[in-house]
């Protein structure tokens, strides 16, 4: 198992494609060795693991790459299907949903009648979508990373997570994403709208308090 992640330790998207596919695929296969039955008890066989890492999603695949590049044998457990693009088709994996009929939504109530891309979550004012499948919430965030401001760490948080301290990990976590920045030609105009009225609201909010 901890071979597997390793090999794609390079890239996270990698590791979630083919290295948490393969733990979970694995651990399926493995999960119980039986012997023949002679009239006897079935003899079950537990594989053992330094580590169970439940979700694959930008955590877990994290927790999991780093767990098994430290030596431990780790086991990724994920709901869901293996999705693929058509560009890069995959043994066993599914097409993402395109057309009507396809499997689109998850209901965790039946998940044998219901098992799609994703799974909304009602709530009182507020409705949470959360991806279903091999990757996590890395299939649902459209590719943008986002690195928060350092006035977002000024009240919320423990006194030791700011903004200036976490400039390793924003680095990090770039350089195993790819992180690219999106080029002028390609913001839309709502979302530099938003970009201005953020820096206006910002700049009031900063004027009044040292008035």
């Amino acid at each position: 198992m901890s071979r597997s992640i390793v090999a794609f330790r390079r890239s996270r998207r990698e590791f979630l494609g083919t290295g948490a596919a393969a733990a979970i695929g694995t651990a399926a296969a493995g999960c119980a060795s039986r012997a023949p039955h002679t009239g006897a008890a079935f003899v079950t066989r537990r594989p053992e693991y330094d580590a169970i890492v439940v979700g694959s999603g930008f955590g877990g695949a994290v927790v999991a790459c780093r767990l098994a590049e430290a030596g431990q044998k780790v086991l990724v457990l994920e709901r869901g299907r293996r999705w693929q693009s058509r560009l890069h088709p995959r043994s066993g994996a599914t097409d993402f949903p395109r057309r009507a009929g396809d499997p689109f939504f998850w209901d965790q109530d039946r998940p044998e009648v219901a098992s799609g891309w994703f799974d909304v979550r009602m709530f009182p004012g507020m409705i949470v979508l959360v991806a279903s499948g091999v990757g996590g919430g890395s299939l649902a965030y459209s590719n943008v990373s986002v690195e928060p401001a350092a006035d977002m760490f000024d009240a919320g948080w423990p006194k030791p997570i700011r903004h200036e301290e976490l400039q390793e990990a924003f680095a990090t976590v770039g350089s195993m994403l790819d992180v690219w920045k999106v080029p002028e030609n390609q913001l839309t105009e709502r979302f530099r709208s938003r970009s201005w009225c953020t820096s206006m609201a910002r700049r009031r909010c900063c004027i009044g308090r040292r008035g």
